[in-house]
């Protein structure tokens, strides 16, 4: 044991109490970490060991006595942390007591990132700062972290709210439409020209994405129709393609392709066109005549020449002029052109007399005769006579009857011109020769002379106006013409399609351009450029709408005019209104109510999942290094994410920086007198257990006075030394 210090003072035996140095007003620690410390090994050797006291400012010590005060907490408060120094107020002293926190837990915190996948009553570990026992909250309420759209409903535009309803809670999440995605839409206009796999993009409203439609079918909007023998209401079949409903039309009007001539009529010349009466009809066909034929004629000069010239029966004559086929008529009948005397007979006939021809004759001819001293001067023809056959009459020509009294035996040389004539060949005239027509005559009875006004009938012709008819005719007659002629009539007449409306536009999915026809009455319908619109289709791609458009265009696929209305939106992309304060969570939701603006229904959410809305303190903890802010160490659910802000402490124990010097003892609990140091914490009480008064015969250790005690009985020594701010510092020493 020194002898030139205090050896008075030493430290009683181990076997008395636990060795550790207090000092009043300060509290004896090692690092700061403890309230009382074991004396450390040292290299001296055996015992007696030194404990080295030292002071930098006045303070009284106790050698080998307990402390002369502990502290327990009473109220935890808040806001303390591990480096706070805490004044107690009350009682009366020089220096007030004070304290350092030795452990605190966790009072209160703030959800700051909610997370996701808690469930109420979730418990969590909280995973910041130093504990020896972690503080753990458990989940009160959750709100909503995530959900995801199931079904999109129908109705919805940018910006409405959606409340949510399913799970138990005391105040609903809410979305806002944030974008939308095209739900249902119309085929307005089918368009044409499109096949099925086509994909069309819509063109209206605003988006990032346009939606896009694919053509699952078709059906039949225009097309060329060709066939004959068909009438109204007929109805034709397409055949062609792959359907699954064909194509129908109805033949509304027909034309007229084809026609005969029934009666070539007369008057008629090449050019001239005929419009046709006959059926019902919006327009009526005509023809234009291509040629004409001679159908009669009538005789302009019956011949010309001397007696000897004649024209018998069954002759023929040809038509001169004009292009094209003539024509050949031939001599029906004939009549006295001319007449002359062959013989005067018995030169007794008086003037006035008359003979008369009626063998082989039709209609007997007479002449009046002209005599003078009983020979014939002159004969005028009172009846021409009418001759349909026997052939050439040959001069002298005899009477068979006379009114003469006296005159016989007279004999005429007589010259036939042409009566009438029937068509022996009509000809074929393109060009008509001008009337009276001349006409050349092969018969050797020496005929000439003859020429006609021959009449012309329809020949052949050509459909200029096919007409257009919703009542056929079986025939038709001439309503007017261009020309003067008349009486032509026609029939045989072979209609084709002109207009057909489609009674069944059918459902296509491989849409033939060319295509026959079956059913109605006719033959060889065919179809051709056949054109198909939009039928069916589905949503390819829904799009992201932030302006829905009720109309779309489009664009793409080998059609074109395709449109689209009654647009419906569902909801593509939210946002959280509010996400709500739930005890029960879902895993679904929909909609509760209408939206806000009403107008959307059927949007429903799944794949709910919740993050932390409030929390109570299932453990506060053991804390020495305390944070702010905590994260998840672990959970009792499946959670992740959480994070907690404004995380606040209280004490848990705290040990005595400073015992202070009171005269008269502060009345437990003992309260904080003033803010902590640094400011932070409040509202901590204390219970103080005090042991020993401050006495006279304490200890006093000036500031840069040194003690040294010799301890007996241990193998540990420690040096102990009063700092400027007054903390108590031990540390080792060797010697």
């Amino acid at each position: 044991m020194a002898t030139n210090r205090k050896d008075l003072y030493h430290i009683p035996s181990s076997m008395d109490m636990i060795p550790y140095v207090s000092a009043k007003g300060v509290a004896l620690s090692f690092t700061n970490t403890a309230s009382s410390v074991t004396i450390p090994d040292t290299s001296i050797g055996t015992p007696p060991s030194r404990i080295r006291l030292a002071s930098t400012q006045a303070c009284y010590v106790h050698m080998g006595e307990p402390a002369e005060a502990t502290v327990a907490d009473n109220a935890a408060g808040s806001g303390y942390t591990e480096l706070q120094t805490i004044t107690l107020a009350g009682g009366t002293y020089t220096a007030p007591m004070t304290l350092v926190p030795s452990t605190l837990k966790v009072i209160s915190a703030s959800v700051n990132a909610i997370g996701t996948g808690y469930a109420t009553n979730d418990t969590v570990t909280l995973g910041s700062g130093t504990a020896a026992t972690k503080g753990v909250i458990t989940v009160t309420a959750t709100q909503l972290a995530s959900v995801a759209v199931n079904a999109i409903g129908s109705g919805y535009v940018k910006d409405q709210v959606i409340d949510l309803t399913g799970g138990i809670y005391s105040v609903a999440a809410s979305l806002t439409v944030a974008t939308t995605q095209l739900a249902t839409v119309a085929i307005n206009a089918y368009g044409s020209g499109y096949n099925t796999g086509d994909s069309l993009t819509l063109v209206g409203g605003t988006h990032t994405t346009a939606a896009t439609v694919d053509v699952t079918s078709t059906n039949l909007q225009s097309y060329t129709l060709t066939g004959t023998g068909y009438v109204p209401t007929d109805v034709i079949t397409l055949v062609g393609g792959t359907y699954s409903t064909a194509a129908t039309v109805e033949v509304t009007t027909v034309k007229a392709n084809s026609m005969a001539v029934n009666v070539p009529g007369t008057g008629y010349a090449p050019a001239d066109i005929i419009v046709m009466a006959g059926g019902t009809n919006a327009t009526p066909a005509d023809v234009t005549i291509a040629t004409v034929k001679a159908v009669s004629a009538t005789v302009q000069v019956s011949g010309t020449g001397d007696t000897t010239a004649d024209y018998s029966p069954s002759d023929t004559v040809t038509v001169v002029g004009g292009t094209g086929t003539p024509a050949v008529f031939n001599v029906a009948s004939t009549e006295i052109r001319t007449a002359g005397v062959a013989s005067q007979g018995n030169s007794t006939w008086v003037d006035g007399d008359t003979v008369t021809f009626s063998t082989g004759w039709d209609t007997p001819a007479v002449f009046t005769l002209t005599c003078v001293a009983g020979e014939i001067t002159g004969i005028t023809l009172t009846n021409k006579g009418v001759r349909t056959s026997g052939g050439h009459l040959v001069d002298p020509v005899s009477y068979d009857s006379t009114t003469s009294v006296g005159g016989t035996g007279a004999t005429f040389n007589i010259a036939e011109g042409i009566k009438t004539l029937t068509v022996n060949t009509a000809g074929s005239y393109t060009v008509l020769p001008s009337n009276p027509v001349a006409t050349t005559s092969p018969n050797l009875n020496g005929g000439t002379g003859a020429t006609l006004n021959i009449n012309y009938g329809v020949l052949t012709f050509g459909v200029s106006n096919n007409g257009n008819y919703s009542v056929p005719a079986a025939s038709f007659t001439q309503a007017s013409t261009t020309g003067s002629g008349s009486g032509a009539t026609f029939d045989t007449i072979v209609y084709g399609i002109r207009s057909s409306a489609i009674t069944v536009e059918g459902t296509y999915t491989v849409e033939p351009t060319t295509a026959t026809g079956s059913g109605g009455t006719g033959s060889n319908a065919a179809f051709t450029a056949c054109s198909f619109g939009v039928k069916t289709f589905t949503i390819n791609n829904r799009g992201v709408y932030t302006v829905n458009a009720a109309a779309f265009t489009s664009t793409g696929g080998n059609g074109s005019g395709a449109t689209f209305q009654s647009g419906l939106y569902g909801v593509n992309t939210f946002t959280y209104t509010a996400r709500g304060t739930y005890t029960t969570e879902a895993t679904t939701f929909t909609q509760n109510g209408a939206t806000t603006p009403a107008g959307g229904t059927g949007v429903t959410f799944n794949a709910g999942l919740f993050g932390v809305k409030t929390i109570s303190i299932a453990n506060a903890g053991d804390y020495s290094v305390t944070s702010a802010t905590q994260t998840q160490y672990s959970t009792s659910g499946s959670g992740t994410g959480v994070t907690f802000n404004n995380v606040s402490y209280g004490i848990l124990t705290a040990s005595v920086s400073d015992y202070g010097s009171y005269t008269v003892l502060p009345s437990n609990a003992v309260a904080q007198s003033g803010a902590t140091v640094p400011s932070g914490g409040s509202g901590a009480t204390f219970n103080v257990t005090w042991i020993q008064d401050a006495a006279a015969g304490d200890l006093l250790i000036q500031p840069g006075d040194s003690l040294i005690v010799d301890a007996y009985d241990f193998d540990q020594v420690s040096a102990v030394r009063v700092s400027a701010d007054g903390i108590l510092v031990i540390t080792p020493i060797e010697n």
